[in-house]
């Protein structure tokens, strides 16, 4: 092999590892999105579910957390 052919193949190897690794910086990112966002809807659905309790009636207490509310609301329907 040539010196120039062997140069030539070294900067295309160079070049496709920063690209592996641009990609690799950006699927972390997007894993870290997504957490945040599965986490945020975790919380959205809590709160929803303590609003619609509050809303109906079946739970008084506004100062309960969400998960409070859920378990109230749950031992409340398995009394049912």
């Amino acid at each position: 092999m040539k010196q120039n052919e062997a140069g030539k193949y070294r900067q295309i190897v160079e070049a496709l590892l920063k690209l592996l690794g641009d990609i690799d910086r950006r699927i972390s990112s997007i894993d870290r999105a997504l957490k945040s966002i599965s986490n945020a809807s975790d919380e959205i659905k809590k709160l929803a579910l303590k609003g619609r309790s509050i809303a109906s009636g079946d739970i008084l207490l506004e100062m309960n957390t969400a998960d409070e509310t859920i378990k109230a609301e749950q031992d409340a329907h398995a009394d049912n």
